[in-house]
């Protein structure tokens, strides 16, 4: 049986792994600790700011709200013009974010945007998003 996560998937695919291949083994005790810088809350954050941008693109009246945005980084101690941004990881989480959206619209646009509208809009159930991320017209 080949046991991967979407995370190792994507790692393979970027390179990180080397080259792509399937796994046939769990990661190593030295592999799972280089990546566990990824699992902090500000990596997490780039994943949901990325959808936040994917909806505001796909969904009819719904919009970024920058400030909710600003907030949201700067709870998980990342400024706008914080280098972790450009870095790697960053723009692995960001992938993941558009990737998991653009699955999501595919499937049902309409009810996309509105469980979207619902977990990021000013009626959302914190603790995973603890500031309003998206407007309506």
């Amino acid at each position: 049986m080949i046991r991967m996560s979407v995370l190792t998937v994507a790692m393979c695919g970027i390179g990180i792994f080397g080259t792509p291949q399937a796994r046939t083994q769990q990661l190593t005790r030295e592999e799972a600790e280089n990546l566990k810088h990824l699992l902090q809350p500000k990596f997490a954050v780039a994943e949901t700011v990325e959808s936040v941008g994917f909806v505001a693109e796909h969904c009819t009246g719904l919009h970024v709200n920058e400030e909710g945005i600003i907030a949201e980084l700067a709870d998980v101690g990342v400024e706008v013009d914080d280098d972790v941004i450009n870095s790697p990881e960053w723009k692995l989480w960001e992938d993941r974010g558009r990737m998991n959206s653009t699955i999501g619209y595919s499937k049902d646009p309409a009810a996309f945007c509105e469980r979207m509208w619902r977990w990021l809009g000013p009626e959302h159930n914190p603790p995973s998003v603890k500031h309003t991320l998206l407007t309506k017209d």
